[in-house]
């Protein structure tokens, strides 16, 4: 049973769905010398926002990419979302914003 399917066995419409993605940091090395990241997070995102496209789901926002762990904080009675970057590594690769359809094209390669 398809996810549309599911949704609609229990009354809801994909099209009332809020879409928030969050997390594909790089946090994996090869651990040699010259370590390099390996970049699960990122192809993690790129399955996930290619997913949601076959979905005909858009994103509402997201937090994602770069080197830093989250801790979210989701509040189910209104869905907000509240992000925390977890201390060490570089600025994240995809700032935390709304989400435009050129935004989702670009990351889709």
């Amino acid at each position: 049973m398809c996810i549309r399917d599911r949704f609609k066995k229990i009354g809801s419409k994909t099209e009332e769905l809020e879409v928030k993605l969050f997390g594909g940091a790089e946090m994996i090395t090869n651990g040699g010398k010259k370590a390099q990241v390996i970049q699960v997070g990122r192809m993690n995102v790129e399955m996930a926002m290619k997913k949601l496209k076959g979905l005909g789901l858009e994103l509402k926002s997201y937090d994602i990419g770069g080197t830093l762990g989250r801790r979210l904080f989701f509040d189910t009675s209104s869905g907000e979302v509240w992000v925390k970057r977890l201390a060490g590594g570089s600025v994240s690769l995809f700032e935390k914003k709304d989400i435009h359809k050129q935004t989702l094209m670009q990351l889709d390669g």
